[in-house]
């Protein structure tokens, strides 16, 4: 099939000046964001669509400046190459932290996080949620911080199932206690 000629998210941050807690805290005030599944890997194809999909989006909405747009290769996998000169070249590429690092695609200000890297951290379970490389660890931290983390508990339960039963037993706990059926 055709592919889209958009990246998957685009955020707006509402209020740029608000602290928000790594790696959120990177977001640009509009950042366009290409996410890939937990079973896929992301390739230079990847990084090359998404420097499409931000002149396109550039284009558009007539931005004065690439500055003012920011981009995310977020995934679970990465391929060895992900960046090449002849076609989509990441350079000035600095780490920032566990799982983030910063460089630039094509004069605009891109982060390529890895979610197998990145601190589980309540802000960050949309994401994690959807990865496959740390669902035991994912699983004790929904377990340990279930109060916190209500709202993710069923979404744990159908999509990694089998690691949250596990983690329960280990703990000698029912599924009835984190409000399960």
């Amino acid at each position: 099939g055709e592919m889209p000629l958009r990246a998957d998210f685009l955020l707006i941050r509402r209020d740029p000046e608000a602290e928000l807690p790594f790696p959120l805290s990177h977001l640009g005030q509009t950042t366009l964001m290409e996410f890939k599944g937990p079973d896929d890997t992301a390739s230079q194809l990847d990084l090359q669509l998404l420097g499409i999909y931000a002149d396109l989006y550039v284009y558009q909405e007539k931005l004065a400046a690439r500055s003012d747009l920011t981009l995310w290769l977020v995934g679970s996998h990465f391929a060895d190459k992900l960046s090449d000169s002849a076609l989509a070249c990441l350079d000035e590429v600095t780490d920032l932290g566990p799982g983030v690092r910063r460089a630039v695609l094509d004069r605009f200000t891109t982060y390529v996080v890895d979610l197998g890297e990145v601190p589980l951290a309540k802000e960050m379970l949309c994401f994690h949620m959807v990865s496959k490389t740390r669902e035991r660890e994912l699983a004790e931290f929904i377990v340990d911080r279930r109060e916190q983390s209500r709202y993710y508990t069923t979404y744990m339960h159908m999509m990694h199932g089998p690691r949250l039963k596990e983690v329960l037993a280990m703990r000698k706990m029912t599924a009835e206690e984190l409000g399960l059926d």
